[in-house]
């Protein structure tokens, strides 16, 4: 029997009493138990509020949510041992199979048995339960830096204060029941004083003073309840409120209104009818994808036809034998990139305590161990899932690059994870409504699916069939994709439907016809006409007259039908969660109703009786409710009035700016939809930030084309300078993910507006980044004349530029600048380009950051690198190199290691050259940097050549060629053809090596790059001369002379006339072969280029040999076998050196010396074959 004398309320045989409703306490032997320590404290109130055994990852969590699990453990165990040395008796604390619990046959706890009383349900134990409520839980208490703690502490707050109201709400109801007014009212004064804002408490209390005759404080009452609703919620009282105030004014005794007995109509989970062909082929996907490889399975449909049902359907079955994971898309999170991917990872990275088999059910989170997938791809899945840093402490930040690339990084990393947790089902209801990010993902999935056992199934409406277009099309062509259509009930699908839920009547059968000819038999369409006319006591009136059915015109109107029964404040409470969309919380819908948390909680449980919402299975706990259907939603919000709907969106906003105040996207549409439209500005600004951080280019630009129509409402004439500023930078922005994603013509129409809004507004800055997007794309496109005269015009206007630049202008100034520089590079202009340079530098300072200082010194290394100057390109790059890693751009990085790797090629520093290169693929990879990782394979391949490995070289610049034309690299395509073709020239496939070369130089030509357009010419000129074409080669080398002259262009100037020597030589033209050796020489000398000086030293001799005299030749060919260790093998093989110095001590009588040199020919073409 429960006792209700306060002596009483805790067992006279419990060692330990622990009191935690109110300021908390634990009383031992007639007096307080002294604990000291905060943390011990807390851990002993955590383990009384259940007497149920805890697990220590779960406290671990709970009090050191960001420490390592394993230093978190050994601070929970010094934690115990110092809870067990404080409590009487240290046997009182158990440890047992990795759980930690309070021995419940000797300790006691209020709040234990508290929810013991209100579960009994009698008046005897809702009297003791609330005599035990002497405040909130843990009142006054709290644990400064677990916020974890502090999280279980408030839910447990809520859920006993919950508690504590619902039995002061039934004994209000049971001691008026039996004329124990008095008592009735102290509980009706006890629930307001925790709960001012209970309109029906205030009615209840307002009855119960009429009924005992003190008028005076009925009245005082309603004051009260108004000033309350005023005050808090900026509401007005009830009907039902303002009747009973008016009938105790008159006199009159009010007329009491019961609460409402909720009468649950029949359940929706009547077995899946007309659905096994359907399951089979599901079944038969399933057997296929877990014994490879994976398959994606899309199942279409009208609205209402039971695909999700389906999906869930068969989910649940698999769930008992395989991991399945679930997503949706919704139409309010359409713009919010990768919402179903995160939404269906999420249920595997966090687990309640009660999953994980805790007594806890907060829904706090609990560590998961690590899945079979590195940190470092989790790293890039925590853009997403920031919460993952809490579970895996040591896991790396993800790695930094350029937008495109980190994009298709994640790809990786998603896809990577999903497999890695194969046998895996991943489920995605409604793509319809999905992100087009999360489509271009699955088609990426779609395409890696080859050894993996996973199974994808997705669901879309067949009128929505637009929006999964793509997605369709590009799995289709994997060969991993099968459609599955539903189509609408049968006859026998829908009567035994009908009989399922009305039981079997006359007439049934012809009901059943009529009803699938109306409704084409899709369920949802004939539960809702069937519940209806349930609800409205006409099914047998229905049946009896099948022909002439008053059936609702359509389902929004069977619909509408059953929302006129629904008591006022259950409809304010669906159209506020109207408002919020398909799934929402408590805490939302509540501050948006404008109603008391516990009349809110009614208003839901009549709602979820009526089948018109559902509490979602699986859902986060933030929201645990969902529309029954989409279209019970879409009828509630056409139903408000426009200037209510306005209202409810704006307090949406507003009450989601509290409660999660990251969520962009959905601020941004309540705020805009409810008329603030600086706050939706705000929020559409940072949504798209987000939206780029996770590279959903799609999204990003929808919130872009927001923010610009929201500028036309606010700034219509377009005077004030910040929405000016914020409106060019968001077309800038637009501009680049239209050209990232090939929509030139709609790029174009952007900078032309740029273009337009900078001229009209004659803001300098404006004009400024208009030109650096107009440089920065002409160059792309390969019209470097037009870049520089673009630039060139827009600096004249600003000119003369003020000599360190003020902020902001310095930034813009210097970009175009390098875009000039790097334009005049290419054009084969390295003085027009160093200007440009030298200029941005002077603009920049000597103080300006790693970020402008960096692409400034890479392209200055680009231009020395042209004019030969190795040693001071490498310098450059090297700075370079470190302006990059300063300023976090780990592509930058990746580009600088290769170009060093190169630079240290070209000096003959192979070793280096070879760790370089290697460092660039490295991490090119691993952020998913593929142009740069083309270049460095591209590189490594030219180490290969460099060294003479021809064969191996061919291989991999064959496999580089199309990897560049991918990425619409023409300079790359060109680069790997040219090294290709030198491969096969050494190999002796000469025929091939010149169809290649004549691609290079095509395509050197094409994007006018004058460095490679040289290098070709000479390339092709080397083959053809070995053709034996000696005009043909001439008329080749000569116009890569005159553009390396032109474009002082050394190595290629000094190669040039290197091979030209060649061929006067072979064409007995002696003479002229040795001046151009000799300027071959002179030009490697002054430059430091020893395989050109090696070359025209090997010349020079060959032709002096020629003339008969071999004393002088002797000189040459010496020091060209001197320079061949610095030399590499790609112009000219080093046997050949070896081969001429024979050659000439030959002629000079030195048989022995000469075998000495063939033989080392003979050796180093061994090697290399």
């Amino acid at each position: 029997m429960w006792s209700q004398a306060q002596g009483e309320l805790a067992p006279a045989n419990a060692v330990l009493r622990v009191y935690l409703l109110g300021p908390p306490r634990a009383d031992w032997a007639g007096g307080t138990l002294p604990l000291s320590r905060r943390q011990a404290r807390a851990l002993l109130y955590r383990l009384a509020t259940r007497l149920e055994p805890v697990p220590r990852e779960h406290l671990c969590f709970l009090f050191w949510p960001d420490t390592p699990e394993c230093d978190a453990r050994r601070k929970l165990t010094h934690l115990l041992t110092h809870l067990r040395h404080a409590l009487p008796e240290p046997d009182l604390l158990l440890i047992a199979d990795d759980r930690v619990a309070l021995d419940a046959a000797r300790v006691w706890c209020d709040v234990v048995a508290f929810r013991q009383g209100t579960e009994e349900g009698t008046a005897e134990g809702l009297r003791y339960a609330v005599e035990l409520y002497r405040g909130a839980f843990l009142a006054g208490f709290s644990l400064p830096g677990s916020p974890e703690y502090e999280g279980w502490a408030t839910q447990e707050q809520r859920a006993c204060e919950s508690l504590y109201l619902r039995a002061l709400a039934t004994l209000v109801d049971e001691r008026t029941a039996s004329g124990d007014l008095d008592a009735a009212i102290m509980y009706a004064k006890r629930y307001l004083e925790t709960d001012d804002l209970a309109e029906d408490i205030h009615r209840r209390l307002m009855e119960l003073y009429a009924a005992t005759g003190d008028r005076h404080a009925a009245l005082r009452q309603f004051e009260r309840c108004i000033a309350a609703l005023e005050r808090e919620l900026n509401v007005g009282p009830l009907p039902e409120t303002r009747e009973v105030y008016e009938a105790i004014m008159v006199g009159q005794p009010p007329r009491h209104t019961p609460r409402p007995k909720l009468t649950a109509l029949p359940r929706m989970d009547t077995p899946m009818l007309g659905r096994q062909d359907a399951v089979r082929h599901l079944e038969e996907a399933y057997r296929r994808a877990f014994t490879g490889p994976g398959q994606v399975v899309l199942i279409s449909g009208e609205a209402g036809v039971g695909k999700s049902r389906l999906l869930h359907e068969f989910a649940s079955r698999l769930s008992k034998q395989t991991r399945v994971l679930i997503g949706s898309g919704h139409p309010e999170t359409r713009s919010m990139p990768y919402h179903p991917i995160i939404q269906a990872l999420r249920t595997l990275f966090t687990e309640t305590a009660e999953m994980s088999g805790g007594e806890v059910k907060s829904g706090s989170p609990t560590r998961v161990r690590p899945h079979p997938v590195s940190l470092t791809w989790l790293a890039e899945i925590s853009r997403l899932l920031p919460e993952l840093r809490s579970l895996y402490p040591d896991m790396p930040p993800p790695l930094p690059a350029q937008p495109e690339e980190a994009r298709s990084r994640l790809f990786d990393a998603l896809s990577i994870v999903m497999r890695g947790l194969s046998p895996l089902v991943l489920c995605l209801d409604d793509l319809h409504h999905a992100d087009s990010t999360t489509l271009d993902w699955l088609v990426h999935l779609g395409r890696h699916l080859g050894g993996s056992r996973l199974l994808v199934i997705g669901t879309y409406r067949s009128e929505e069939s637009d929006a999964v277009r793509g997605l369709r099309h590009n799995l289709a062509l994997t060969g991993a994709l099968q459609e599955l259509q539903l189509e609408g009930l049968d006859e026998d699908a829908v009567l035994k439907l009908l009989r399922r839920l009305a039981g079997t009547i006359p007439g049934d059968e012809a009901f059943a016809r009529r009803l699938r000819r109306i409704t084409g038999g899709n369920p949802f369409f004939v539960l809702e006409t069937i519940r209806s006319l349930m609800q409205t006591g006409r099914i047998r009136e229905a049946l009896a007259d099948a022909d002439n059915l008053a059936l609702p015109e359509t389902v929004v109107q069977a619909v509408d039908n059953r929302l006129r029964r629904l008591s006022p404040v259950a409809r304010q409470v669906l159209q506020a969660a109207a408002i919020l969309g398909d799934t929402f919380g408590l805490d939302p819908v509540r501050l948006i109703a404008g109603r008391p948390e516990l009349e809110t909680m009614d208003s839901l449980d009549e709602l979820v009786a009526q089948r018109l919402l559902e509490e979602s299975r699986g859902a986060p706990e933030a929201s645990p409710y969902c529309f029954h259907h989409e279209l019970v939603r879409r009828v509630v919000y056409a139903s408000l009035a426009p200037m209510r709907r306005q209202l409810l969106h704006r307090r949406a906003g507003r009450a989601l700016e509290q409660l999660e105040p990251t969520a962009a996207t959905v601020l941004a549409h309540h705020f805009e939809a409810g008329g603030e439209l600086r706050k939706a500005l705000q929020y559409h600004a940072l949504a798209a930030r987000q939206a780029a951080d996770m590279f959903a280019w799609n999204e990003t630009e929808e919130h872009q084309t927001r923010i610009l129509a929201l500028l036309d409402r606010l700034d219509p004439d377009r005077t004030s300078p910040d929405s000016l500023a914020q409106r060019g930078q968001v077309l800038a922005d637009r501009a680049h993910l239209r050209y990232v994603s090939g929509r030139l013509d709609e790029r174009d129409a952007d900078l032309e507006a740029l273009a337009a809004l900078a001229e009209a507004s004659g803001d300098s800055n404006l004009r400024l980044l208009a030109t650096l997007h107009r440089t920065r794309y002409l160059n792309l496109a390969g019209r470097y004349v037009e870049a520089i005269s673009q630039a060139r015009a827009t600096l004249q206007h600003i000119a003369p530029v003020p000599v360190p630049a003020p902020e902001p202008a310095k930034s813009m100034l210097c970009q175009i600048l390098v875009e000039v520089g790097f334009a005049h590079y290419l054009l084969g202009q390295p003085r027009q380009g160093l200007a440009a340079l030298e200029s941005a530098l002077a603009i920049a300072g000597e103080k300006a950051g790693p970020e402008i200082r960096g692409p400034i010194a890479h392209n200055l290394g680009y231009i020395f690198l042209h004019m030969g100057d190795y040693a001071q390109a490498l310098a450059y790059q090297e700075e370079a190199e470190a302006c990059h890693r300063a300023a976090g751009d780990y592509n930058g990085v990746a580009w600088a290691l290769l170009d060093i790797g190169l630079l240290h090629l070209k000096l003959g520093h192979f070793a280096e050259a070879q760790r370089h290169l290697s460092d660039s693929l490295a991490l090119a990879q691993r952020i998913g940097a593929r142009p740069a990782e083309a270049y460095a394979r591209t590189y490594t391949a030219y180490w290969e050549l460099y060294q003479g490995f021809y064969a191996i070289a061919a291989e991999h610049l064959r496999e580089g060629v199309p990897m560049h034309l991918e990425m619409h690299q023409a300079h790359g395509a060109a680069a790997a053809e040219i090294g290709l073709g030198l491969a096969l020239y050494h190999l002796g496939s000469n025929a091939e090596a010149r169809r290649v070369l004549q691609s290079a130089v095509q395509r050197a030509r094409a994007v006018s790059h004058q460095r490679r357009l040289a290098e070709a010419l000479i390339a092709l000129g080397l083959v053809i001369l070995e053709d034996g074409q000696t005009r043909s080669a001439h008329g080749l080398v000569a116009e890569a002379i005159d553009i390396a002259r032109e474009s002082e262009c050394r190595e290629h100037l000094a190669a040039g006339f290197a091979i030209l020597a060649r061929a006067e030589r072979l064409a007995d033209n002696l003479v002229g072969a040795l001046a151009c050796a000799r300027e071959a020489i002179r030009l490697a000398g002054e430059g430091a280029l020893p395989v050109c000086q090696m070359w025209g030293e090997t010349e020079a001799g060959l032709t002096l040999l020629a003339q008969g005299e071999a004393a002088a030749a002797l000189q040459h060919t010496e020091r060209a076998v001197a320079l061949v260790h610095l030399a590499h093998e790609a112009w000219i093989g080093s046997e050949e050196v070896y081969r001429a110095h024979a050659r000439v001590l030959r002629a000079l009588g030195r048989p022995k010396e000469a075998h000495e040199h063939a033989r080392r020919a003979k050796t180093i073409i061994a090697a290399k074959a």
